[in-house]
C-alpha cells in the first residue's frame, strides 16, 4: 500500500513519483491515536521548588522532568528585538524549545534500539533545542554532539547536560546551517526533530546533512500546511507541507524511508523518516513485526 501523505497524493501514483521517494517500514503499532499522543505529551512534569538546577547566566527558566531527564526551559522569544539582526533571515519560532510530539517519536525509536545506537559511535544532533533527544542518546551510553546556532540555546544546552551529569558523553558545539561545518566530523548517525518548518532553513539543513551524515539521518517531523492570504483576500492552506518538501527536495542523493508515524488531532500527524544511502537504510533495525515495502521508483 503506498504511503498516503497529508503533504499531497499517495507516493505510489504517477504524480507522486515526481516527489522525493519514500520507502515504508510499517510496524503494527506504528499509528497511535490522539489519546496516546496526548498521554505522552502529559508526561512533562514540573519540578517542585528547590529541585531547579543550573541556570544559564542572565536568563530565567522553568524546570520540568521529561523522559527521566531534568530540563530547564527558557521562555520563547516574544519580539523581533530579541533576535540579532544577522539572524532575521532565519526561522526563530522554535529557538530553544521542545517540539513535543516530534521529539517523542524520535526518542521512542532511539530508545527502542540501544545496541544499534551504541554501534554508530559518536552521533550528532541538529537543532538540539534543550537537548532531550541528544541526552537520551547519551543515557544509552553513546557519545553525542548537540548543536545549535543560537548563543542562548547553546548556554542552556550546556546547563542541561551538566544538570543531568552527562557532560562526559554529551558535548555542545555551535553550528550555523548557513556556514560549512568544517570543524565537525562526519557521523554515522545524525538526527533531529522538527527542523523543516520553513523552506529556506530546510534547504540549508539539507546541505549540512549531506556534509555531516556518513550513514543515516533520523528526522522526526510534525506535518503542517501553512495558512496564507490568497489573491482574493481569502485564507487558504498550502496543498503540501512546503518545509518538508524543501528538505526532501534538497537532500539528494540520500534516499528516504518512513519508519514510523502517529496521528495527531485535526488530521495532522508526526512522521519519523530515515534518510541515507540504500545500504545504510537496509542496515537499520526493524521494530518487532515490521515489514518493508519495495522501493518507489
Amino acid at each position: 500500500m503506498p504511503y498516503k501523505s497529508k503533504r499531497g497524493p499517495a507516493l505510489g501514483d504517477d504524480n507522486a513519483r515526481k516527489s522525493p521517494r519514500i520507502k515504508e517500514a510499517e510496524a503494527p503499532d506504528a499509528k497511535m491515536g490522539t489519546a496516546a499522543v496526548l498521554k505522552a505529551m502529559s508526561q512533562e512534569q514540573a519540578l517542585p521548588p528547590g529541585e531547579a538546577g543550573v541556570r544559564a547566566e542572565g536568563t530565567t527558566a522553568r524546570t520540568i522532568r521529561q523522559r527521566g531527564l531534568i530540563i530547564e526551559l527558557d521562555d520563547p522569544p516574544t519580539a523581533t528585538g530579541e533576535v540579532a539582526p544577522e539572524d532575521h533571515d532565519k526561522d526563530g519560532t522554535g529557538i530553544g524549545q521542545v517540539w513535543q510530539v516530534a521529539t517523542d517519536i524520535l526518542c521512542d525509536w532511539l530508545e527502542s534500539h540501544p545496541q544499534w545506537v551504541h554501534q554508530q559511535g559518536r552521533s550528532l544532533e541538529l537543532g538540539a533545542g534543550v537537548g532531550i533527544a541528544g541526552m537520551a542518546v547519551a543515557r544509552l551510553g553513546g557519545e553525542v554532539v548537540l548543536t545549535n546556532y543560537h548563543p542562548r540555546v547553546l548556554s542552556r544546552l550546556r546547563a542541561n547536560v551538566a544538570l543531568n551529569g552527562l557532560d562526559q558523553r554529551a558535548f555542545v558545539q555551535p553550528l550555523d546551517w548557513a556556514v560549512p561545518a568544517d570543524d565537525l566530523p562526519r557521523c554515522r548517525l545524525v538526527f533531529g526533530a522538527d527542523l523543516a518548518f520553513a523552506q529556506r532553513s530546510a534547504a540549508k539543513c539539507a546541505e549540512r546533512v549531506r556534509q555531516l551524515c556518513g550513514g543515516v539521518f533520523l528526522y522526526a517531523h510534525q506535518e503542517r500546511r501553512a495558512i496564507f492570504m490568497g489573491p482574493e483576500g481569502r485564507l487558504q492552506r498550502e496543498a503540501t507541507d512546503s518545509g518538508l518538501d524543501a528538505l526532501l527536495d534538497n537532500i539528494a542523493p540520500l534516499q528516504c524511508r518512513r519508519l514510523w508515524e502517529r496521528d495527531l488531532p485535526e488530521g495532522e500527524r508526526v512522521v519519523l523518516l530515515a534518510l541515507g544511502t540504500p545500504t545504510a537504510l537496509d542496515a537499520l533495525p526493524s521494530l518487532p513485526g515490521a515489514s518493508t515495502s519495495a522501493p518507489l521508483n
